[in-house]
């Protein structure tokens, strides 16, 4: 057996005072072929026949429930297991150790160690209820006899979906509160076991398509557990933690979504944020280009016709073609699902759109190009999308249609949009459905900062995160000036949604490190005002109970980490005050 968390391996761990030991596999991706002789790749699917050596004091777990059971000797026996459904090599997981089950019933147990006994039961109360909503949502029941949620100890290994006996570190998803499951807890969870429909019912031909199965396992964790509980906030989520932390990255890096993997190390670099968050959110958008309805529908008949077999991305594609066609639905443009999702996927980055008003013809000229924020990557002019317009005017104010009114061609290079007369300002991306960024004339930013300062509810949380998350973002590449999210950002002194506090949290962490922002001494000393008031904001709705979620907790604590390279003085004349509170 091996010991560097790969393959089949063993590893210490506590108990007490007691040092014990567990075997466990780690096989995704190639690393089937260290624990046994295979073809180690995603398309060659087979019946796996198992059994294990185990002492009887020990108990023994794979994806298939026990067979039987022969007794060797006094304390030695040998378990088989039922033969698994064809699958692939990566999905293969067989545990042995000193662990103990909780089960109230279902098919699903929960496996620890003794110590946290108490933990699981709200885990074990709570996951069958996520593998449920998976059900009724794909219209394809949970195909196995059983499913074991094993909380693992480990060193550097991942939450791993293997069919029928999911791996989920004990550091990521054991809490210490017996009455509540912490939101990274409920996302670890609900990922691995989204992975049971995408990635080991259908299973991605190669490494190339990893994303099919990331992206929907990441999507399914908010909007399944959105299902479960209805009245959670996880479509805001799901913008300011997957969506604009994709955009974030996403900018940083030179990688299409599928993309040549032809080696181990190129296997394993298709594992970052692109592969996870982008995909994740493209999902989203195409939810609302196609409306839920046809969404669901074309997940479904997804699954339906291809399960028990391996996948690429048209095969996907072609589902919702299929559905959108016999439903008598375009998409507009003229375009399918399969042209508008590969502009997406099969091409870098992603775009950002200059948007200026002519107030002589009452037109908004929409101008596209590649944004990027990283020095060694530079804009390609041949870099363009099919990009479903979606906006709204300070005269309509409708937030809540979600549907593209124009379209940005990749073949034309300016559109052009008539609006009404007076409309007053302008936001595009609805919602922040489509995966681009947007940047106005100054005119507009100015009239969009005076709305937020005055009234800022008028307009819909979503959009106030987006706005200041594209503006400082915008200003980090240099194609907006500092003062612009420093001066729409004042507002944030009348905003008492923790959606908009996480976005401008996050990119105050940013700016603190800009050099753009430092080379200026009234910029960075207006920084240093807004953080101030930042803090004494925050400090107030935290004491008062207008915000209880740790993340936005956690990120405000690390403004007072910083706050010396801004302010001096706050640092010598606070930190006692700060530590007693």
């Amino acid at each position: 057996m091996r010991t560097d968390e790969t393959g089949l391996n063993t590893k210490p761990y506590r108990e007490g005072n007691t040092t014990k030991w567990l075997a466990i596999m780690n096989l995704e991706p190639v690393y089937a072929r260290r624990a046994f002789p295979c073809y180690d790749e995603p398309a060659y699917k087979a019946v796996f026949n198992i059994s294990v050596m185990k002492k009887t004091n020990q108990i023994a777990l794979s994806n298939m429930p026990i067979r039987n059971i022969e007794v060797l000797n006094g304390d030695v026996e040998v378990v088989f297991f039922e033969n698994t459904p064809r699958m692939s090599t990566y999905m293969v997981n067989l545990f042995v150790g000193e662990f103990v089950p909780n089960t109230n019933g279902s098919n699903v147990t929960v496996y620890t160690q003794k110590l946290f006994a108490a933990r699981r039961k709200l885990i074990q109360t709570e996951a069958p209820k996520y593998l449920q909503a998976m059900s009724d949502y794909t219209g394809v029941r949970y195909t196995l006899p059983k499913l074991d949620l094993l909380f693992a100890p480990c060193r550097v290994c991942y939450a791993m979906e293997s069919w029928g006996l999911n791996v989920i570190p004990e550091s990521l998803a054991i809490s210490k509160n017996t009455k509540s499951m912490a939101m990274s807890e409920l996302f670890v969870l609900q990922h691995e076991i989204a992975h049971q429909w995408f990635g080991n019912l259908i299973t991605c031909k190669w490494w190339d398509y990893l994303w099919l199965k990331e992206g929907f396992a990441t999507y399914f964790e908010y909007f399944a557990i959105k299902m479960v509980n209805t009245a959670w906030p996880m479509e805001e989520l799901f913008v300011v933690e997957i969506h604009q932390n994709a955009l974030s990255y996403d900018q940083r890096v030179d990688r299409p979504l599928t993309s040549p993997a032809n080696s181990p190390k190129e296997i394993e670099n298709q594992f970052d944020l692109a592969t996870y968050r982008k995909s994740a959110s493209l999902l989203r958008s195409l939810r609302y280009l196609v409306t839920e309805k046809l969404f669901q529908l074309s997940i479904r008949n997804y699954l339906s016709a291809i399960r028990n077999s391996v996948v690429e991305p048209n095969d996907l594609f072609a589902s919702f073609d299929k559905v959108l066609y016999e439903n008598n639905y375009n998409i507009g443009n003229g375009l399918t699902v399969n042209e508008f999702m590969s502009n997406w996927t099969l091409q870098s980055g992603y775009p950002v759109l200059q948007i200026t008003k002519n107030d002589t013809s009452n037109t908004l000229s929409v101008i596209q190009s590649r944004f990027v924020i990283h020095p060694v990557i530079k804009e390609n002019s041949s870099s363009a999308w099919n990009i479903g317009l979606t906006f709204t005017t300070e005269l309509s104010k409708d937030f809540n249609y979600m549907q593209p009114r124009f379209w940005s061609n990749k073949t034309s290079k300016i559109t052009v949009i008539p609006v009404p007369r007076n409309s007053g300002w302008y936001i595009f991306n609805t919602q922040s459905i489509g995966f681009y960024r947007v940047n106005y004339d100054m005119v507009n930013w100015m009239a969009l900062i005076k709305q937020l300062h005055e009234a800022p509810a008028e307009i819909h949380v979503l959009n106030r995160a987006q706005l200041i998350d594209d503006a400082f973002n915008l200003a980090g590449a240099g194609q907006l000036d500092y003062s612009v999210p420093l001066h729409l950002a004042e507002y944030l002194q009348n905003e008492n949604s923790t959606i908009p506090w996480y976005s401008a949290l996050r990119c105050f962490s940013t700016a603190k490190s800009n050099h753009i922002l430092k080379k200026s001494e009234n910029l960075w000393t207006r920084f240093g005002k807004l953080i101030g008031n930042v803090n004494r904001k925050l400090k107030e709705l935290i004491l008062n109970g207008r915000i209880v979620e740790s993340h936005v907790i956690d990120e405000s604590n690390l403004i007072l980490a910083w706050m010396c390279k801004v302010d001096q003085r706050f640092c010598s004349t606070n930190p006692l005050q700060y530590f007693e509170e």
